[in-house]
């Protein structure tokens, strides 16, 4: 497999759009690894992605990253843990330029009409199998069911941790929230339903005293939870509009709750004090 920096264009006019590409893209991850090989994480730093933008910070939500010159990229290219930012800024906050780069393309009806189906012949094959089905049903509500297990943000346990550090607290967190991601292709009313879960342990995320953690990280991954939560909310939007496009949905909010992760695991890094 080639390496993604290696894709990394020459051209100046060709550098925002890579960059965006990267940002909405299957690979991202993997390009944000391979630049830290290259120039290390640095560590904690005092410069946000809201500094390095500065006065283009606009620019870039309504218009892309075309609005940033060259020399501004490529430090952001330098700077593998504010392409991370940049990468929750714009799918959180950005305008209409942004939602149509991670919106699924809607699928064109066919023009070709299929040919009429020959209505089914009654038998009684059919009543005996809708008779059992039925029966099945029936088995299924009434007969006692184990209860669900509980996974995520849902577990009891997650939240309750006034033992650990702060950064310990953090990384349980994102452990926990890497346990929604779904390995295996879903269907439209699966997906929907793996949303709603998500969602609701967004829920139950802001509801949490997170006794660990110091006032300003309480309060600082409350306000991520919540843009999360309208990221989640627009997914679930989209399924319902395009149910066919449902994988193409389905690799978003996996790569929705990797960033997620993503995010506690660096604020892990550099707790704020408590």
């Amino acid at each position: 497999m080639t390496p993604t920096v290696l894709t990394i264009p020459d051209a100046d006019d060709s550098l925002a759009d890579w960059l965006e590409g990267q940002l909405v893209g299957p690979d991202f991850f993997r390009l944000v690894s391979e630049l830290e090989v290259i120039h290390g994480s640095g560590g904690p730093s005092a410069a946000t992605i809201a500094d390095v933008l500065g006065p283009n910070r606009e620019a870039v939500l309504s218009r892309g990253l075309g609005a940033l010159p060259r020399e501004q990229l490529k430090a952001l290219l330098q700077k593998p843990k504010l392409l991370l930012d940049l990468q929750e800024l714009v799918l959180l906050d950005g305008g209409e330029y942004w939602q149509n780069k991670t919106r699924p393309v809607q699928a064109m009806p066919s023009s070709v009409a299929s040919p009429p189906k020959p209505a089914p012949r009654f038998n009684w094959l059919a009543v005996v199998g809708i008779a059992v089905t039925v029966a099945a049903l029936l088995m299924i509500f009434i007969w006692p069911r184990p209860a669900a297990t509980q996974r995520g943000w849902h577990k009891e346990s997650v939240f309750e941790a006034r033992q650990l550090s702060a950064a310990a607290y953090l990384n349980q967190l994102a452990a926990a929230v890497e346990e929604y991601r779904a390995t295996q292709p879903e269907d439209a009313a699966t997906l929907a339903r793996r949303i709603g879960e998500i969602r609701d342990g967004c829920t139950r995320f802001a509801m949490a005293a997170h006794p660990p953690l110091s006032q300003a990280d309480r309060a600082d991954v409350k306000a991520r939870c919540r843009k999360w939560s309208d990221r989640l909310d627009e997914y679930r939007k989209q399924l319902e509009d395009s149910p066919d496009d449902a994988g193409k949905i389905h690799d978003q909010v996996n790569a929705l709750i990797e960033q997620m992760a993503k995010v506690l695991r660096t604020k892990a890094e550099a707790p704020a004090a408590a």
